[in-house]
């Protein structure tokens, strides 16, 4: 998203992000805009990015108070207040990688905002800037292609006997949201492996998931503890009628709120409509890929949970007035401010958890220790702690800082001898996986343990006879420390064969060229890497040193040429006499 993402780096970059929809990772161009303009502000310092991210998550809590207020919803302030310091909301705002999910949020409650307004007057400007956030919201996040049906919901609340009439105006909204929501759906299949993520899920498996998740989310709401970023996932059994309790339960709710909406109000089925409408693209009737890992994450519901926040805090606010109490008086309002405190400190104590991605995952393996990728992710996290303790070690070389340098890379070290552990529990639990295996073979390498990477990297071509990554890395180390040239470009020509897209194995085939002086291979294996990766880090530069040494060559070659031919004319003029 950020870090290693070259759309960032220039003009170029904005316009594929807009231009060319799978340049990205998901085609979300309002979110990665942001991220470009924070490249070119604070380039990778983290402060700047979290720093927005609280922000937005401000202005969200801000726009939900003015929201509500506008609305005359009772408990307005305190429901604002329970967003803003609710612990659930700590990974969307803390992650830096979801500011999809605070920045479209704001348009969400931004469409609210301006759709009261054109339902109470009337006005066509109002109309239109519902549109404009409508987009804005989805081109910061799929998901927000509920929008419209709980605008529609919205105007069955607030205008029940006019609500029909806003159908009309809302099918423009619906079709760009089917847009882009089919399209979502495709590049997650694609790209990303969506339909095998769910591949084990029957119809009626994903009915209990739909059914199950709302009371997950609410729990986690009525009281958050043991939050973590990948949950361990649920085994759904169609034939276990306990299962379908928690779907069934589901039913009779909603169905209760519609049948007593007119003596409590039709606000009651507005929130638990809006919560489960906003809730539906991450319920599990629809594949996306993490399926695999868990049927739930925290950050699913980050929009969501302001309908059941607000619908708390109006219950809550009747309440006290039933005990003579107003909230707007220091009586009334000590339980909320006690209750809002509470949520702070907890709020605190989960930020700390993303101080890094190590405590991130090690934090993860204590509530899910079955799951493989938070054992695989901790291995990566310690891994790249490894790496950049070894860059640190060359930096203190240079400044003349030897004992430093000594101690950066024993740390290192440990760090490499700590991720192969994790690595190789990730592979215990996901063993037909060779991305872990080649991670384990990595770590090896830059032990310096050689046989061990060696046989590792073989064993993951065992696995997949058709990685070309393994084959890019066996090669590399064949090239970079046992020396073998031509073995290495053995293993490069069948990883690009496998694939022609890989440009790791295509610029290692340019660099082995350009140390064999054959400078006019290496400039057509940089420019192919170039063609399929026009901002890859080192292709262009290889490619520059590569013409550059094929000019010098050539005019060398060209000016000993001119050398030899007067003295072999004059040569030849003697043997003609």
């Amino acid at each position: 998203y950020v870090t290693a993402n070259p759309l960032l780096a220039d003009w170029e970059g904005l316009s594929r992000i807009w231009l060319e929809p799978k340049a990205s990772p998901n085609y979300y161009p309002l979110t990665f805009t942001s991220y470009w303009i924070e490249a070119h502000l604070w380039r990778t310092v983290p402060f700047g990015y979290h720093l927005t991210n609280v922000l937005l998550h401000c202005c969200n809590a801000g726009a939900l108070f003015l929201l509500l207020r506008r609305l005359k919803v009772p408990g307005a302030l305190l429901a604002s207040g329970l967003f803003a310091l609710h612990p659930v909301h700590v990974e969307s705002v803390a992650w830096i990688a979801e500011r999809k999910n605070v920045l479209s949020t704001l348009f969400v409650f931004l469409a609210l905002h301006e759709w009261k307004r054109w339902i109470t007057t009337g006005e066509k400007r109002f109309y239109l800037q519902v549109i404009g956030c409508v987009l804005a919201a989805i081109l910061s996040k799929t998901v927000a292609c509920t929008l419209p049906a709980a605008l529609l919901l919205f105007s069955w609340w607030r205008e029940p006997e006019r609500w029909k009439q806003r159908i009309l105006p809302t099918l423009p909204l619906f079709l760009v949201s089917a847009l882009f929501a089919g399209m979502t759906i495709a590049w997650e299949r694609e790209r990303m492996g969506a339909g095998v993520a769910g591949a084990d899920l029957s119809l009626p498996d994903r009915l209990i998931v739909a059914g199950t998740a709302p009371w997950f989310y609410v729990g986690k709401l009525l009281w958050p503890t043991d939050l973590m970023a990948i949950y361990p996932r649920w085994d759904p059994n169609p034939t276990n009628w306990i299962h379908w309790l928690a779907p069934l339960a589901t039913l009779a709710v909603v169905a209760l709120a519609w049948f007593l909406r007119g003596r409590v109000g039709r606000g009651v089925f507005f929130a638990l409509g809006a919560f489960l409408i906003t809730l539906s693209p991450a319920l599990g009737l629809v594949d996306y890929s993490t399926m695999d890992l868990s049927l739930v994450a925290d950050h699913y519901q980050y929009p969501a949970s302001a309908a059941l926040l607000a619908l708390f805090a109006a219950f809550f606010a009747n309440g006290v007035r039933r005990f003579g109490l107003s909230t707007s008086t220091t009586p009334g309002q000590i339980p909320g401010a006690a209750l809002a405190c509470v949520l702070g400190v907890l709020s605190y104590q989960q930020a700390k958890v993303y101080t890094d991605s190590e405590t991130l995952w090690k934090h993860n393996r204590e509530g899910n220790p079955t799951c493989w990728a938070v054992h695989n992710n901790l291995g990566t996290a310690l891994s790249a702690k490894a790496e950049s303790l070894i860059e640190e070690a060359g930096r203190l070389e240079q400044f003349g800082r030897p004992e430093g340098a000594t101690e950066a890379r024993r740390l290192a070290t440990q760090s490499f001898e700590a991720a192969i552990p994790s690595y190789e529990e990730a592979h215990h639990l996901k063993p037909d996986l060779d991305l872990i295996v080649l991670n384990i073979g990595r770590a090896y390498q830059n032990l310096g343990r050689i046989e061990e990477a060696s046989g590792t990297y073989r064993r993951a071509l065992e696995i997949n006879p058709h990685s070309s990554q393994a084959y890019f890395k066996l090669g590399r180390l064949y090239l970079d420390v046992l020396k073998q040239a031509d073995e290495a470009e053995k293993l490069f020509l069948k990883a690009v064969e496998l694939d022609q897209k890989c440009v790791e194995a295509l610029n290692s085939l340019g660099v082995l060229e350009a140390q064999r002086n054959r400078w006019d291979m290496a400039v057509a294996y940089f420019q192919a890497v170039l063609d399929i990766d026009p901002r890859h880090p080192f292709a262009r530069r290889n490619l520059l040193n590569a013409a550059i040494d094929y000019h010098n060559a050539h005019s060398e070659a060209q000016k000993d040429r001119q050398e030899t031919q007067p003295a072999e004319r004059e040569k030849e003029g003697r043997t003609r006499e």
